[in-house]
């Protein structure tokens, strides 16, 4: 059968967000299914009669639109690994994705800007500021009961919360927010998310009743922490030892994830595993940004529901960005060849080896070298031959691990935070 791309990046009534590569996959499309209403004028115009859109379609629709088709795609908002469907009626893009290669096509994925980065811009939150700041996208609650119950478990806590909205559910979750939050939360209402006519309200909780009530869709719901809760931490507060002047709270720890071009299933899971669990915990992700474990990483992390825009970082060894893989977010074109892996260590705050060749061995050498904290994921290969001893003797520590993807994660981000500045001589 065909090739389906799941793009992502609509923007309003643009295709401001789609990559390059999603751009070209809609040129080839024969057909294009849009799985909602809220696409306008001048898509539509652009597709014709190519497109096929609403609210009402089902996945068995889809299928038959794509039935005899060589090139096809499905267009969404943001990213479309995090598109969580309509429950009952239209699967997430997980399950579309399986139903159609079960049908012999084969998927291929195209994600674009993300909307979380738009809501967040638009409501003027930075999710940098401290530390503790967690990004959680929840599902829709209309007939979701475990939405509801997720989103009930995410307003206990002292989150950021960004919530996209997919169905009519703003008053019921001004309701379930409410009975929760201090009415003195500060709330962002972000209606016509990017499009020309976008609106924003901000306000207290207490005052935006009739606000979530009134959403119109494409809309985001932007609720920050109580201010009860929430207060910025002194440099006394900062763990023991920390340096304040060597690590800055206010920048998400870099996690270096090395490994070979060329990898098994086995360590490629691990990769994409370890690059999810590392966005989950507020980490950005760098990477040589080339394929096998570099593309899985990348993969991972956009896979993660902490994902914004940004969180993937590939160094890449040529003079051209285009030759980094498609989840990269930002693309270091060094023209370095071999040499470029010294700036892979350099940018991290801790390096995170998954098996690994020669060229992750110079990797791990060189975040040795130069003090930065190296953790072994446990996959055949230099990471595991060396996790538990020294390089040598300038430092006192030895190669973390080995450890399974989301123990490794957990403790890249524990020694990224709690990192000190080290000058070392080479």
């Amino acid at each position: 059968m065909g090739t389906i791309a799941f793009v992502g990046g609509m923007v309003g009534d643009t295709l401001d967000g789609v990559t390059h590569r999603g751009v070209r996959a809609l040129q080839r499309a024969e057909r294009v299914v849009f799985p909602g209403d809220w696409i306008g004028e001048s898509l539509r115009a652009h597709f014709s009669e190519r497109l096929r859109y609403g609210r009402e379609l089902t996945a068995d629709q889809v299928l038959k639109v794509f039935d005899g088709v060589q090139d096809g795609a499905v267009l969404f908002g943001g990213d479309p690994r995090v598109f969580t469907g309509r429950p009952g009626k239209f699967p997430c893009a997980a399950k579309l994705a399986a139903q159609l290669e079960a049908s012999n096509h084969r998927v291929e994925w195209f994600a674009g800007t993300s909307l979380v980065q738009l809501a967040i811009d638009a409501a003027g939150v930075s999710l940098e500021v401290e530390r503790e700041d967690s990004l959680i996208v929840t599902p829709p609650l209309y007939g979701d009961t475990h939405g509801r119950r997720e989103l009930v478990g995410h307003a206990y806590s002292s989150a950021t919360l960004v919530m996209l909205w997919a169905e009519e559910a703003g008053a019921e979750a001004w309701k379930i927010l409410s009975s929760i939050r201090s009415r003195r939360t500060r709330v962002s209402i972000v209606s016509r998310l990017g499009m020309s006519d976008e609106n924003v309200q901000h306000g207290e909780l207490g005052e935006l009743e009739g606000a979530f009530a009134d959403i119109a869709m494409p809309s985001a719901i932007v609720v920050q922490p109580c201010p009860e809760i929430r207060q910025r931490r002194a440099p006394s507060e900062l763990p023991s030892g920390a340096d304040t002047k060597g690590h800055r709270n206010s920048r998400r720890v870099a996690v270096a994830v090395v490994g070979s071009a060329r990898a098994t299933a086995s360590d490629l899971a691990n990769a994409e595993m370890l690059g999810r669990a590392l966005v989950d915990r507020g980490c950005t992700v760098v990477t040589g940004g080339l394929g096998g474990i570099m593309a899985a990483a990348c993969r991972g992390a956009r896979s993660s529901s902490n994902y914004v825009y940004g969180a993937t970082v590939g160094v890449v060894p040529t003079y051209e960005p285009n030759d980094a893989n498609e989840h990269c977010d930002i693309v270091v074109a060094t023209g370095m060849n071999h040499a470029r892996n010294v700036v892979v260590a350099a940018s991290a705050d801790v390096v995170a080896a998954v098996g690994g060749r020669a060229g992750t061995l110079s990797e791990m050498a060189f975040a040795w070298t130069l003090g930065r904290p190296v953790v072994a994921v446990a996959a055949q290969g230099w990471a595991e031959e060396l996790a538990g001893r020294s390089l040598d003797d300038r430092r006192d520590d030895v190669i973390h691990g080995p450890l399974a993807p989301v123990e490794a994660a957990a403790c890249c981000a524990s020694l990224g935070r709690n990192r000190t500045l080290q000058r070392r001589e080479f």
